[in-house]
């Protein structure tokens, strides 16, 4: 929450999408916690999806699909895709871009000026023209568009 309050004062332009993750992180951990005391059977689920989200943020640049993170947490695809939706409202793979997302804003607000292939490689994505994809998906805007934005 701390991390969360500073993008908050920070309010660059990069700092919405990271702030976004950080509020659902939050509020995983919240929901967690409160369903913990209550529930033993529940907060397994809730557990199971944060050890995900977590792992997601820490290997976002591997090639990251259901059956791979199944394989990781020794659990059913469709039951940890099934608890994933439920817990996030977003899919693993949504979950997945918001994270790439997050790290390619911030390499595209530095001023070292790499290129948007090596921005896509360096955040996840299999190639420039799928990070624009999803880039425009989101932000409305191309990786580039965005960059002229920033260092106006």
């Amino acid at each position: 929450l701390f991390t969360l309050l500073e993008e908050y004062k920070n309010q660059s332009p990069t700092s919405l999408l990271h702030m976004e993750t950080l509020l659902a992180e939050s509020l995983l951990l919240l929901e967690s916690v409160y369903r913990n005391s209550r529930n033993p059977a529940i907060s397994d689920h809730h557990q199971l999806v944060s050890s995900v989200c977590e792992y997601i943020q820490n290997h976002y640049v591997e090639n990251i699909t259901l059956a791979s993170l199944a394989k990781v947490f020794y659990v059913n695809e469709y039951t940890l895709s099934r608890n994933f939706n439920r817990i996030t409202r977003l899919s693993i793979p949504q979950y997945t871009n918001l994270v790439r997302l997050s790290n390619a804003k911030e390499m595209l607000s530095s001023p070292e000026k790499c290129s948007l292939l090596q921005i896509a490689l360096q955040s996840g994505f299999n190639s420039a023209s799928h990070f624009d994809k999803i880039f425009r998906s989101v932000e409305h805007m191309s990786p580039r568009e965005y960059r002229k934005l920033i260092f106006k």
